[in-house]
């Protein structure tokens, strides 16, 4: 039987209340479950983080982010790119949207020492200019909602 391919994707929204206390809790309980999920199933998974969430936790609980570092260097885990704040970015201005994109990418590659080569956006708009915009920051693929194409 040839083995079959699943492809996953995980995105974590930032709650209203980053700070230390709640924080702790929540995605602390996220990163034991992702870890779970990928020694258990042996899975790729790929995960979008929104700017601000990975600041926190790389803030409040770098053990998790040098799990997560092991994790990508091993194969198992892709991060994601996409808009600084996860905004429409579709709507945007160019100028806007390339500010996003290189904001958040930078931000990737410095915490998780890695390059984002997937974008996703939450909202799962689609804009067919995005596509250079895209291709420009060192996007390679995207995920579009077929709704979209």
């Amino acid at each position: 039987m040839k083995p079959q391919k699943l492809s996953l994707l995980l995105y974590i929204k930032d709650p209203f209340d980053l700070k230390k206390g709640s924080f702790d809790v929540l995605y602390s309980q996220i990163a034991v479950e992702i870890r779970k999920l990928l020694e258990e199933c042996k899975i790729r998974l790929s995960l979008y983080l929104p700017g601000n969430v990975i600041q926190v936790w790389n803030k409040q609980n770098i053990a998790d982010i040098v799990w997560m570092r092991g994790a990508i260097r091993e194969g198992k885990l892709e991060i994601v790119g996409g808009g600084f704040y996860d905004a429409m970015l579709p709507l945007f201005p160019t100028e806007l949207q390339e500010l996003q994109l290189k904001e958040h990418f930078c931000l990737v590659e410095k915490v998780f020492q890695t390059e984002p080569v997937g974008y996703f956006n939450s909202s799962m708009g689609w804009e067919i200019g995005m596509t250079e915009v895209l291709a420009k920051q060192g996007f390679r693929y995207t995920l579009v909602s077929e709704k979209s194409l």
